[in-house]
């Protein structure tokens, strides 16, 4: 088994997409509206994502939720962010000796956890 997407309840598809393209080299891979609700699957590799525009989401109501995106190296990542204003939430900081780690926001309270790995055997 492997992981197909990641979906995310955003307030504004577009921004969402536009942030997701334009941080973190995601690309639109394809969008359609289905039962009242707007999607758009966004790819970078083999990372997937599935951002879901509906009514619930409009009142203010965020899924909470988080994904990690593996970099190769998170300072150099950390710098391109913050030249484009976007702010990390908390870190970086070393985890058992094995992963780097840095928190930023996403446009719908999401959290962005990027994962620099320092043990190449996994």
């Amino acid at each position: 088994m492997k992981l197909h997407h990641i979906g995310i309840h955003v307030r504004s598809l577009e921004k969402s997409v536009a942030f997701y393209v334009s941080h973190f080299g995601f690309h639109e891979e394809i969008y359609f509206e289905w039962d009242g609700e707007k999607i758009a699957f966004l790819q970078s590799g083999h990372i997937r994502l599935e951002l879901i525009q509906n009514d619930v989401q409009e009142h203010g109501i965020t899924s909470g939720s988080h994904f990690a995106l593996e970099v190769e190296n998170l300072e150099e990542k950390k710098q391109e962010l913050t030249e484009q204003g976007i702010l990390s939430l908390e870190g970086p900081y070393l985890i058992r000796d094995r992963w780097k780690v840095i928190f930023y926001p996403g446009p719908d309270g999401e959290v962005i956890e990027l994962v620099e790995p320092l043990i190449t055997n996994e």
